[in-house]
């Protein structure tokens, strides 16, 4: 699939006016390859085409930290209600003198948003990841298939002091989340059930159809299918276990500041 396609279908479309200006910056580091005429005007040139991407590599960082950011927040406000989620549910085995069941432990309203909430959460890392890896595909692939030698080194090594390239904390905090993950998964189905998912923790898990009402099976499409973002956000809504906007079911949304994004 060309790249200009998957920015289409893989990203949140309020972000896409924040990723790379991929086919601009592709004519222009075109337009300077094999000139041999050595001007200045060439190198005036250049220097403008390397201004250009550092600042598209810049305003993609500046969307990542702000979501990296609010998701480091939320994962905060989100352990705390998981915690509670599990102790609610110790309580509820020492009462029945067992393992109750999910469709019990999900009729509390409370138990349900913590779950919609993680749920949401996953989408969201889903999201941020994509966003990261398609923007850093686009700069090396402009970097090495489109300039010549001496800017493409510097267009890379542009890419890599970027946060949206090194992803440091969100890596961190997938392993924090799949941890969590574990543990409610526990709470509702039991110690035994759901084992940590190989590699496939960002499509999010979804409950036996037979546990919530109207909710696919969790694995339609498999685990480690790559369906576009918004037909994943679509699957978790229409199971019922994400409100509208996806990702504000406890502390004011992941995703409250998409408007806003658009300044940049």
């Amino acid at each position: 699939m060309p790249l200009w396609k998957r920015f289409e279908t893989e990203l949140v479309p309020e972000w896409r006016h924040q990723c790379i200006a991929y086919k601009p910056l592709k004519r222009l580091a075109e337009q300077l390859v094999g000139r041999e005429d050595g001007s200045a005007l060439k190198k005036q040139e250049t220097e403008q085409f390397l201004r250009e991407m550092s600042g598209e590599m810049e305003k993609v960082s500046v969307l990542y930290m702000k979501h990296e950011r609010k998701m480091c927040r939320f994962f905060c406000a989100l352990e705390v209600k998981v915690e509670a989620f599990v102790h609610k549910v110790e309580a509820m085995k020492l009462q029945q003198g067992g393992e109750p069941r999910p469709s019990a432990v999900l009729e509390d309203p409370g138990n349900r948003q913590v779950v919609v909430a993680f749920m949401a959460f996953l989408v969201h890392i889903d999201a941020l990841r994509s966003f990261a890896l398609l923007n850093s595909i686009a700069v090396i692939k402009i970097g090495l298939q489109h300039c010549e030698q001496a800017v493409s080194s510097r267009v890379i090594d542009k890419l890599y002091e970027e946060p949206f390239y090194a992803c440091l904390r969100l890596s961190s905090l997938v392993d924090e989340a799949q941890r969590l993950q574990l543990r409610l998964l526990r709470g509702c189905f039991g110690s035994a059930a759901y084992p940590p998912t190989p590699g496939g923790m960002f499509v999010p898990f979804l409950p036996p159809s037979s546990e919530l009402s109207g909710a696919p099976h969790g694995g339609h499409g498999g685990h480690g299918a790559r369906r576009p973002l918004a037909e994943r956000a679509r699957t978790v809504q229409n199971a019922g276990c994400a409100p509208p906007n996806m990702f504000s079911p406890l502390s004011g949304g992941l995703s409250g500041g998409h408007r806003g994004d658009q300044r940049g």
